[in-house]
């Protein structure tokens, strides 16, 4: 009996090593999702990040985006933050004026 539980321990003591060398062998680290996407101003980012501001973009698709993302936040409170947080003091998008409309797009 004793064998058997001998000869289950080296099973398992094999697999688990066959295990291991396959999560760990990779000369990749595994990715990580960094960035901090909470609030009003996360939600930005993270369409920032997610290349959503490669195209020019409406207050109102920005708006739209964000609730498809679960960020349900007020027009003023956006307009805002994309204006003054991101626009003027990070300057990391820039608004051009088409057709009338301001649009968000990420500065280049």
């Amino acid at each position: 009996m004793e064998e058997e539980y001998i000869k289950k321990f080296e099973e398992f003591d094999e697999r688990l090593n066959r295990i291991e060398n396959t999560l760990f062998s990779t000369s990749e680290p595994l990715k990580k999702i960094k960035g901090n996407f909470s609030g009003l101003a996360g939600g930005i980012r993270f369409l920032i990040k997610n290349d959503f501001f490669n195209e020019p973009k409406t207050l109102k698709e920005v708006i739209n985006e964000l609730k498809r993302e679960g960020y349900h936040r007020s027009i003023s409170g956006v307009a805002s933050t994309l204006s003054v947080t991101f626009t003027a003091n990070q300057k990391i998008l820039t608004r051009i004026k088409e057709e009338k409309t301001w649009k968000y797009v990420i500065r280049k």
